[in-house]
């Protein structure tokens, strides 16, 4: 009898192809495909876990995946005997090297582009991340060619692939394929110069996709000008670069509209990030700030003044309305 492998990825939905909070879902789980293409290579079925088959013993083995470390539903499913991974419980826990470098199981999610992680690691220790304590220093991990195999999109995961000492080689190899690429985590604007921007700019992105980067601290703000005169330069536009930017952790509301107006008046896209992303723990401002620069009509018509003062309008005029259905009644 075939051994039967279960799988939890405690992030994702599958019965409504979004996340559990449901938001639709892009994130499909390296390592759960990375185990699902070693234990089907040994002969083993591999199958999204189903309460009713532990019930009965049915499962040789479990594995549990968590990206984030928000509680979900999911969490109620979880057994001694299963087994426990992803930055979601635990920054220490890594899979086995023949598990992490086989070709992975796209099929899992049913998808038709290659992902994975030339580098690891980061030269930057960040407050805010946790990177380094989890992969450590920037390092080689693997040729993009261990988890692709030709097909038309790439989604590269590193995490400051351009810190990486021999970049510029893996530039020039991703080039070569012709593929189109997305840098998922953004690239570190800190470490553009000439030779990477005119490399940058010579990769195919993703239809929609923007070369992104992050302006998480205020003191950044000379470097980025500068940066972005380099990308300028080398004929990245401005309408092709988007920022992440960091709200809640160590600035000010005056400080975040520095660096969110310095972006806009550039004509940048801007995605406004807060450290807390539990809304009902974030100050009121930065619930206004993620709505008017996330909610692009507004981002791009109106200043952040101005849309205080149509937020107003519009809380006025739903009490207003409230009051009237209220008397109607």
């Amino acid at each position: 009898m075939t051994k039967l492998i279960g799988l939890i990825d405690m992030d994702h939905n599958h019965n409504k192809g979004t996340n559990i909070y449901g938001t639709p879902y892009f994130y499909p789980n390296l390592a759960l495909m990375k185990i699902s293409a070693y234990y089907k290579k040994k002969g083993y079925k591999v199958e999204w876990y189903t309460p009713i088959k532990k019930y009965y013993n049915d499962y040789h083995k479990i594995f549990v995946s968590k990206v984030f470390t928000r509680k979900t539903p999911m969490d109620s499913y979880l057994t001694k005997d299963m087994i426990i991974g992803g930055t979601g419980y635990d920054l220490s826990t890594k899979l086995p090297d023949k598990i992490e470098h086989i070709y992975p199981d796209y099929d899992l999610y049913g998808i038709d582009y290659a992902m994975g992680f030339i580098t690891r690691g980061c030269i930057r220790s960040c407050d805010f991340c946790i990177v380094q304590n989890k992969e450590g220093m920037i390092h080689k991990h693997a040729d993009f060619e261990e988890f692709w195999n030709d097909q038309k999109h790439i989604r590269f995961l590193d995490n400051n692939f351009l810190s990486y000492k021999n970049h510029i080689d893996e530039l020039k190899k991703i080039i070569d394929i012709n593929k189109r690429i997305d840098f998922y985590h953004g690239l570190d604007i800190r470490l553009i110069n000439n030779v990477n921007a005119s490399l940058l700019r010579k990769i195919q992105l993703w239809s929609g996709k923007r070369y992104t980067f992050a302006f998480d601290d205020i003191k950044s703000k000379l470097v980025i000008e500068k940066k972005l005169k380099i990308l300028n330069d080398n004929g990245i536009k401005n309408s092709e670069i988007n920022f992440f930017v960091l709200i809640g952790f160590n600035s000010t509301l005056k400080e975040d509209l520095i660096r969110i107006n310095l972006l806009r008046d550039n004509k940048i896209r801007v995605y406004v990030m807060p450290y807390n992303k539990t809304i009902q723990h974030q100050e009121q401002y930065q619930k206004d700030l993620l709505k008017w620069v996330n909610y692009k009509p507004f981002y791009w018509k109106m200043d952040f003044e101005t849309f205080l003062k149509k937020k107003k309008r519009i809380i006025k005029k739903e009490k207003k309305d409230t009051m009237l259905n209220k008397f109607l009644k």
